[in-house]
């Protein structure tokens, strides 16, 4: 039997939609994923895909290896990013709802796919590789205020392999560079 309206399915929720409710039914625990991906549990090489749900708990993973690629599509994230210090295989957050997203000195060994997401806070990708691309087109990133800038992109000494999209922001995107933003503390994610 299809998907239709008024059934309930992930097609019918819009993650980016503020007013939309989700129910218990569509909640995915982080710390499940986080079993998923390093490892605790088997999972396919090709990662874990998840679309239409709310992931709710912490999602401070630093130091974390993660051995498959995270693929979330239009989810609902309810707290912060945190992926300082850590390993990826991949990571997709394409049109998520997110509160904020850390990915401090991390190596991702494939691209980092965030297209028409909107996050609440920073992204911060400072120190960090990829071993690929960065895709934020269509992105919508609200930043934090930097002292006397406001800062939505901090990138500083950002290393990426492939190209970086920043195409289509809404607002227009503003990379956070050592020169612009020195001696002052970190924004709130």
């Amino acid at each position: 039997m299809g998907a239709g309206p008024g059934d309930g399915t992930a097609s019918e929720c819009d993650a980016l939609d503020v007013d939309a409710t989700w129910g218990p039914e569509r909640e995915v625990p982080a710390d499940v994923l986080l079993a998923l991906l390093t490892g605790a549990e088997e999972v396919h090489p090709r990662g874990v895909r998840i679309r239409g749900a709310r992931i709710v708990g912490e999602f401070s993973w630093q130091w974390q290896h993660l051995v498959a690629p995270l693929e979330l599509l239009d989810c609902v994230i309810d707290q912060p990013i945190v992926l300082d210090h850590g390993e990826l295989a991949g990571l997709t957050l394409k049109r998520c709802r997110v509160p904020g997203l850390s990915a401090e000195e991390v190596t991702s060994h494939s691209t980092v796919n965030l297209t028409g997401s909107a996050f609440a806070g920073v992204v911060v990708l400072r120190d960090s590789r990829v071993i690929g691309a960065i895709l934020l087109a269509a992105a919508s990133i609200a930043g934090a205020d930097w002292g006397s800038e406001r800062c939505a992109l901090l990138g500083t000494r950002l290393r990426v392999s492939g190209v970086m999209s920043l195409e289509r922001g809404s607002p227009p995107l503003v990379v956070g560079l050592s020169h612009r933003c020195p001696d002052r503390r970190d924004p709130v994610l």
